[in-house]
């Protein structure tokens, strides 16, 4: 009988290499260990969040439930078990007709890959998606597997300020009705929400074009932060669409959890019924399981506090943190379309008033430094690129995040006023950062 290996182990198992640990920092790709980190501020919940102790409890919890399982039961079987109570656990929760199909896989990268399996290949197939740098790097290579096409719409201008949502959807409309008349098929991706925050196209256009064209369109929402409500994602569901979704940006689970979910087929209009069937068991690991149970606990937890508290929360939240942006001399926030409520707050930094903008490279080893030096030690969203410098060199901007997990323990603990005042303390570790570098000034 196999052996399951330690939790630690299983938190950083899985297929992609961006899981593996450094031997020399003991951190992964996105500078996250497997265990907890009390010395660590978690405010980078856009890329990346380190496993809190509640979140090693109950991985530990389901890993040696799993081994004891495994004594009696083929692996196989107790996976498969254990599929079917996470799925039906994420139905609960997110309050989704039983026909929904859930779809548990690694990443957000493999949900937009298995989105594009769900579509018959009666076309040639064009895909159509905001600029990867503002979802991921590793989407367009995935849908454009096996000869697809994939074009990529600009949502900022060279300077970084968002394009103006009409702006947006003329050119998904323009690039839908092309690739039609040319005689291909269309999967439209909506992003809801963008790695600094920003929803596109918008969700009447996605529908309008897919109603035009109901043999030829198809609809999914990049929904991998998972920064809308449970109401936002039924409606989509509600109008046939898609959902990507992970628990490892909002939710803060480990890195590496997805899931996505299909509407049932009645709901589904102009959907071929033809599309292949769910992936087996056998692809599916524990170290998913493990994952995606962390992520499934703040979820829940999430779900029991009162809607009009974590509003509250949130808008203070938004309130301090954006006036600190805007009044800092060294600071100022990246201009943005998000939601009313945005957990997202990207930044672009200077070392003095008079000096230009970090640039993307040195943003990039800003958000190093943080994270491994000085007290306390700063986790960020990984760098975005923030616009264009006077000399055409990319500008970069850090992500301050609000999680659900910072959400949950402010509210449960009383926490708020403190949390808020750990956001500024590493906005002005940000600052201070900055100030000690040695980049060139210009």
């Amino acid at each position: 009988m196999p052996e399951l290996p330690p939790t630690e182990a299983l938190l950083i198992a899985g297929s992609d290499p961006r899981l593996s640990l450094d031997p020399t920092t003991g951190a992964n790709h996105y500078l996250c260990r497997p265990t907890p980190d009390s010395e660590l501020l978690c405010f980078g919940s856009s890329t990346a969040s380190t496993i809190s102790p509640r979140g090693l409890a109950i991985a530990d919890r389901l890993r040696n439930q799993l081994a004891e399982e495994m004594h009696n039961q083929p692996p196989e079987q107790v996976f498969a078990h254990h599929i079917t109570r996470i799925q039906q656990a994420l139905r609960a929760a997110l309050q989704l007709e039983q026909a929904t199909s859930i779809h548990l896989t690694e990443s957000g990268t493999s949900a937009h890959r298995l989105a594009v399996a769900q579509i018959p290949p009666t076309h040639p197939l064009q895909v159509l998606m905001v600029e990867a740098s503002e979802t991921g790097r590793g989407v367009p290579t995935a849908l454009a597997d096996n000869g697809n096409h994939c074009r990529e719409i600009a949502i900022r201008h060279a300077d970084g300020a968002p394009r103006a949502s009409t702006a947006i959807d003329d050119d998904f409309r323009t690039h839908t009705q092309q690739a039609i008349e040319a005689g291909r098929q269309v999967l439209l991706v909506l992003v809801d929400q963008s790695k600094s925050g920003i929803i596109a196209p918008s969700l009447p256009c996605a529908r309008k074009l897919r109603d035009q064209f109901p043999e030829r369109v198809q609809l999914l929402v990049d929904g991998c932060q998972f920064r809308f409500s449970t109401d936002t994602l039924r409606n989509y569901l509600k109008h046939g669409l898609m959902v990507a979704i992970t628990g490892s940006k909002f939710l803060a689970g480990p890195s590496f959890s997805a899931a996505l979910l299909i509407p049932p087929r009645h709901a589904r209009e102009g959907w071929n019924p033809a599309f292949p069937q769910p992936p087996t068991t056998q692809r599916i690991h524990p170290g998913l399981l493990v994952r995606w149970q962390v992520a499934l606990d703040t979820l829940q937890q999430l779900q029991q506090l009162i809607p009009s508290q974590i509003d509250g929360f949130t808008a203070k939240f938004n309130t301090v943190i954006t006036d600190h942006l805007q009044k800092h001399p060294l600071l100022a926030p990246l201009p943005t379309t998000a939601a009313p409520l945005p957990t997202i707050f990207p930044f672009r930094l200077r070392p003095q008033p008079d000096a230009p903008w970090c640039s993307l490279s040195q943003t990039l080893t800003i958000y190093q430094h943080l994270q491994h030096s000085g007290t306390p030690r700063i986790q960020f969203g990984r760098p975005i690129r923030g616009g264009l410098g006077s000399d055409g060199t990319p500008i970069g901007a850090l992500r301050l995040c609000l999680s659900a997990r910072i959400i949950v323990d402010a509210l449960a603990n009383n926490q708020q006023d403190a949390t808020i005042d750990q956001a500024i303390t590493a906005l002005d570790r940000a600052t201070e950062a900055t100030r000690e570098s040695h980049f060139p000034r210009n």
